[in-house]
Order: C-alpha cells, then structure tokens, then sequence
C-alpha cells in the first residue's frame, strides 16, 4: 500500500510533549492515508455509525430549502407608460402574493382578471401606498395607469413565480 507523507508542521500540537506529538502525528497519517489514498474516499465515513449522517443530511436539505424559498420571490420596480397596463400572470398557475408599492406621483388602477374572461377587485392605489394583493390560481393582475405620466411601481412578487409578464396599450 502507498503511503502519503505529511510533514509535522501540517498539524498543530501547541502543549504536547515529544512523544505525544509522535503518536498523533501517525494517527492523523493513518487516517489520512484511508482517507486519500483508498479507492473511495467516502469508504471511512461508511465505517461511521448512521447517527453521524443525520446531522449532515439534515445541513444539506436546509441548504436546499433556504435556497429554494429565496428563489421563488420576484422583486422588480416597473415602468408603465401613459395609458397602458402592465399585466401579472396572464397564463396558467398557482396562487401568488404581491406587495405593491406607488412609487410615482399618480393614483393607478389595481384590478383582477380571470384568464377564462373578466375583471374584478378593482381599486385605486394612491401615490406612496403600500398595498398586500393576494391573487388567486390562473388569475392575471393588471395594473393600469390612467395618467399622462409615466409611472413607476414596486413588486415583491411570492408563490408560485412561474409568471406571464407584459404590456398592454388601452
């Protein structure tokens, strides 16, 4: 079997004596050595009890949780010009959530609308105010600027984010 030899100073053994230093320092080589240059690194961690795993796989899968939730959020600031409606989700899908924000100097027009047909839940968003929208499955939210001004508006868009995004000219 080869051997991997690794220099003393790799390890640190503040407050050990000689001899003590000796038997650790070929305890880590051996150790190594399993590790390195066996066939399959993972063959010592196999040798562990399963106990040891859990706290791994449990690490790993809220890793992929976290990830996942932050990426399924949408956040955009929108231009809309005079006249024209931005519409939200003008496909199939989930329920989402959307926080919108006025960030302009004129009232726009917040309305529902079915993608089989319709408008409902109208209602005027002043400039400044903060509004929580929650928009129920296969569900377009329209956001209209009746103004001769452009307009800006801010989205933090939660849920199903699989979303449709355009514009319409009225």
């Amino acid at each position: 079997m080869n051997s991997l030899l690794i220099p003393n100073s790799f390890f640190d053994h503040t407050g050990s004596s000689g001899c003590t230093k000796r038997k650790n320092d070929l305890r880590h080589n051996t150790i190594l050595n399993s590790i390195f240059l066996s066939k399959s690194p993972m063959r010592y961690f196999k040798k562990s009890s399963k106990m040891k795993m859990y706290p791994v796989t449990f690490a790993i899968a809220t890793c992929l949780i976290v990830s996942c939730s932050l990426l399924s959020r949408i956040q955009s600031t929108t231009i809309i010009k005079p006249k024209d409606s931005f519409i939200l989700g003008n496909n199939e899908h989930g329920r989402f959530k959307v926080k919108f924000t006025n960030i302009s100097q004129q009232p726009l027009e917040l309305y529902h609308a079915p993608i089989g047909g319709g408008r409902h839940s109208g209602q005027m968003v002043n400039p400044g105010k903060e509004l929580k929208v929650t928009v129920d499955r296969n569900t377009a939210l329209v956001i209209y600027n009746p103004s001769a001004d452009t307009v800006q508006v801010q989205l933090v868009v939660t849920g199903d984010t699989g979303l449709s995004m355009g514009y319409k000219n009225q």
